[in-house]
């Protein structure tokens, strides 16, 4: 049991949530890797190649703004 916690249950998703979205990013930092050596190779146009790492940037955004918010009600949780 997490001490001084009042709902350690929530803390513990929150927490798993967080290690999940980690591995998204991992994911997604792998797959820009492979779009740039895709470019390189010239097997993906500029225009294609731009749109694809676009998508790759604003999803990797849109997981970190969601880590935020878990971050910001753990230490809510906490403090309470």
């Amino acid at each position: 049991m997490i001490r001084g916690v009042s709902n350690p249950m929530m803390v513990k998703g929150l927490i798993e949530d967080r290690l999940v979205n980690y591995k998204k990013i991992e994911e997604i930092h792998k797959s820009l890797r492979t779009i740039s050596d895709e470019f390189k190779m010239g097997r993906l146009d500029e225009t294609r190649h731009n749109v694809l790492k676009l998508e790759c940037e604003n999803e990797i955004k849109n997981i970190l703004n969601f880590n935020l918010i878990i971050i910001q009600i753990l230490i809510i949780c906490v403090f309470l």
